[in-house]
């Protein structure tokens, strides 16, 4: 067990410690909104339906649709005149809009909303699991998430039921491990443990809170008693009673606020605070990059060196990812590339 250690020396970065160069304009702020870059294509909405981006910002899918999500294994879930279905990045229908919900693609099934049923589909929209459940998530380690008459449990992808419905609430698999939340009368709520795959306890429910793994740990705590991360054998790696921690760890960091002094930072994954400062907020790095604001509310991007690449001058930044980031500036949104 690693008992994380609070730095006596704080850093502090000002707007004038930018890098040069910094970033260039591939679509202007002239957007009312735009999300990621996903597969290539980045979706974006104006004047009240919305299209596709390419990585050099031109319009690869024309704006036409109601809403849109993300291209998730070559196909992205569309809505038009009230139905969803899916198309292709050339903006083809490989699956017509027939469907009343629907989610991404994952490992090779979507769940898709019949009426007030869920099932799921393949990539040519054959249904493999026949519209039975309140509600079926994503596809992850070979398993979803269904709920059936207000619990939860998990389904494969053949149909057949993995872990009976049991939970009060769950969380998707990952890296093999899935939290849930168990029914119990405890009035302190101790009742998030973690399974495996089988639906065996790798982490009795005896913890307040405990979040996805990733990177090999997942973030737990039990209230007036431990706080910090988990491993995958059900082992306290870090701990500590003053930090609040990041959800996950991300390219092997985990932002964290200091409750003592009020400052913020990261620490790594042996529990180290490698960054503290009280002038700068920054939240989950990305392919090297997070997004930061100042103690003004401005917002930029940092890199792992813990160094401005775009000044705080924002209204918001969304995760930076693959060198690119979306940008509010006021009420609009645009895209930025970030400069190497």
């Amino acid at each position: 067990m690693i008992f994380v250690q609070i730095l006596s020396a704080q850093i502090s970065l000002a707007q004038s410690d930018v890098k040069q160069p910094t970033y260039t304009w591939i679509v202007k702020p002239e957007y009312s909104n735009i999300g990621y870059y996903n597969e290539g294509l980045c979706a974006f909405e104006k004047n009240e339906l919305c299209g596709f981006f390419d990585e050099n910002g031109k319009i690869a899918i024309a704006p036409k649709y109601e809403s849109v999500a993300d291209f998730c294994e070559g196909l992205a879930a569309v809505l038009i005149n009230g139905k969803w279905g899916f198309i292709n990045k050339m903006g083809q229908f490989v699956i017509q809009p027939k469907f009343d919900d629907a989610w991404d693609f994952s490992e090779g099934l979507a769940a898709v909303r019949i009426g007030r049923q869920w099932g799921a589909i393949d990539k040519v929209g054959t249904i493999v699991i026949a519209p039975q459940f309140d509600n079926l998530w994503n596809f992850n380690n070979g398993l979803a998430a269904f709920e059936s008459n207000g619990k939860w449990g998990f389904v494969r992808k053949n149909g057949t039921i993995a872990i009976m419905a049991q939970y009060k609430r769950v969380q998707n698999f990952s890296e093999g491990f899935a939290t849930v939340e168990a029914f119990t009368e405890k009035p302190t709520n101790q009742n998030h443990g973690v399974i495996d795959t089988d639906g065996i306890y790798m982490y009795d429910p005896v913890l307040n809170h405990a979040g996805y793994f990733k990177e090999g740990m997942a973030r737990a705590y039990i209230t007036n008693e431990k706080n910090g991360f988990i491993n995958k054998y059900g082992k306290w790696t870090i701990v500590n009673g003053i930090l609040e921690i990041a959800e996950k760890f991300s390219d092997g960091l985990a932002y964290i606020h200091c409750n003592e002094d009020n400052t913020y930072g990261y620490i790594d994954k042996s529990g180290k605070i490698v960054f503290q400062s009280s002038e700068i907020v920054g939240y989950n790095f990305k392919d090297g990059y997070a997004a930061a604001h100042n103690k003004d509310g401005k917002w930029g991007v940092i890199d792992k060196n813990f160094q401005w690449v775009v000044a705080p001058e924002f209204t918001n930044v969304l995760q930076p990812q693959k060198g690119f980031a979306t940008i509010q500036k006021d009420i609009k949104y645009g895209i930025i590339k970030i400069q190497k």
